[in-house]
């Protein structure tokens, strides 16, 4: 099951420089208004969770259509996400999102999430310089509702 802990890593993974670009980033992808590329359908919606093995940056994001919330939690090697960022995470699933014309998607926050595929764990924690730290009981709810986990 999934852990929601709350703890803080005590050494700095992330240098100012990095903040400072991350913030850049983040500040375009959640004000996009629609996807910069057209590889998605807008039919089909992209799963709920993403997780890959490993301790990993994540992100949690919102999204409506009509009055319901969706919500969507991904995390990603750098090397799968293209950049060590949390902003590079949330990046592909934020397009996917807009190519549906789904209204408000944005990053709500982000951490990290230690995903053991087989012990069946995940464990949520830690913080996003660019996004803010993740509700991570939110992003343990939504593991538990969309997997196994």
């Amino acid at each position: 099951s999934s852990d929601a802990t709350t703890t803080t890593a005590t050494t700095a993974t992330t240098s100012m420089e990095d903040i400072m670009m991350n913030r850049d980033t983040a500040t375009t992808i959640t004000t996009t208004k629609k996807a910069k590329t057209k590889k998605y359908d807008p039919n089909l919606l992209p799963p709920r969770v993403s997780l890959s093995p490993g301790a990993n940056k994540y992100v949690l994001v919102q999204a409506k259509r009509d009055k319901n919330t969706l919500w969507f939690v991904k995390s990603a090697t750098p090397q799968e996400c293209g950049g060590p960022y949390h902003a590079n995470v949330a990046e592909e699933l934020v397009e996917w999102l807009q190519a549906t014309e789904l209204e408000d998607v944005r990053v709500t926050g982000g951490g990290r999430i230690d995903y053991d595929p087989q012990q069946n764990y995940a464990r949520v924690y830690g913080f996003s310089y660019g996004f803010g730290k993740g509700n991570h009981a939110k992003a343990a709810a939504v593991i538990e509702r969309y997997t196994d986990i």
